[in-house]
């Protein structure tokens, strides 16, 4: 969707493709982050904790996306 202006229209297939994109970005990070020693006790980054919890949220909510828009996709494309 790069050098879209406001006016131009954006398709159902324009958005389930970034969507994908989305959620693949994601699982790859997920794969990074879960291969990652956060550390232990007083030592454990709090924030990593953080940043991965995010991840697999934003995750999960691109996959049902991603799901949604393949379940609908005949009434989203208006046939």
């Amino acid at each position: 969707m790069g050098g879209m202006t406001m006016t131009e229209g954006v398709t159902i297939d324009e958005v389930q493709a970034d969507v994908s994109n989305l959620f693949h970005l994601l699982s790859v990070a997920n794969e990074l982050l879960g291969e990652m020693h956060f550390g232990t006790g007083d030592e454990r980054n709090k924030e990593m904790d953080k940043l991965s919890a995010l991840n697999s949220i934003a995750e999960d909510r691109a996959r049902e996306i991603m799901e949604k828009i393949s379940d609908n996709y005949s009434s989203l494309r208006g046939r």
